[in-house]
């Protein structure tokens, strides 16, 4: 976005529906980037179980340098050494390739005894109530980070009128 914005390239995109009205419960903790996450974070564990992907895990680290992270990433070999690279250990490293069932993910977290959750409002192709419905009724606290506001949803775009432009 940010690169079709610095060169006035109109970007489109479709983005699936979010489902952050669909669960409300005190453990679950909605924030607008990954600093608001990782304050938030800073007070309710030591063990964090990332489920963002790898691209960020650098922030991560900074932001959150006191406490035990573990990273769920995708399970290529470029990634696992990115993850080393930033010093995650052995057993801090979980590389696997979802989509994940609710039932596997309550058995994962117990496995990775995570104390809290940080996910992205990622909607129902992306597994957010398979993510964190498990965390809750665990009470295990979830950060979800939601997304930046689109210009123009992706429903929006999906009606819009097809416009001419001959003139």
């Amino acid at each position: 976005m940010r690169a079709c914005a610095s060169v006035g390239v109109l970007l489109s995109r479709y983005q699936r529906p979010e489902q952050l009205s669909d669960l409300r419960h005190p453990l679950l903790h909605v924030v607008g980037d990954l600093n608001e996450a990782c304050a938030v974070a800073r007070r309710l564990g030591e063990r964090i179980l990332l489920t963002t992907g790898s691209k960020d895990l650098a922030a991560w680290r900074a932001g959150l340098a006191e406490k035990t992270l573990l990273a769920r990433v995708l399970p290529v070999p470029e990634v696992v050494q990115h993850c080393s690279d930033l010093g995650f250990g052995v057993g801090e490293i979980f590389a696997l390739c979802g989509p994940f069932s609710a039932e596997f993910n309550a058995a994962f977290y117990r496995q990775c005894r995570a104390d809290v959750v940080v996910t992205k409002a990622s909607g129902a192709e992306g597994g957010y109530q398979e993510k964190v419905q498990p965390c809750l009724d665990a009470g295990i606290p979830c950060i979800v980070i939601t997304r930046p506001a689109p210009l123009v949803t992706g429903d929006e775009l999906l009606q819009a009128r097809p416009i001419s432009l001959r003139g």
